[in-house]
């Protein structure tokens, strides 16, 4: 999982991709990165706050994705 999909105003049609890297870094310098809650819950906060869009249920192996490249911006 390279991008994150989305679809403006909840249409199909309206459909774009962001970079996972750029997601990642946008969600370390954000507000709902900061709360006390699991990384999940933020993360899913972040994104309807940040993009204002609707996006799919990750599957586990897109979890795996998300994680791996969270922990790439947090031991470096």
């Amino acid at each position: 999982m390279n991008t994150i999909t989305f679809y403006k105003d909840n249409r199909i049609d309206q459909e774009y991709k962001v970079d996972l890297t750029k997601v990642i870094q946008l969600y370390l310098n954000s507000e709902d990165s900061k709360i006390e809650w699991p990384f999940e819950r933020k993360f899913l906060l972040f994104l309807s706050n940040e993009f204002q869009s609707t996006f799919d249920p990750f599957t586990n192996k897109e979890w795996d994705s998300i994680y791996s490249k969270y922990k790439e911006f947090i031991t470096h």
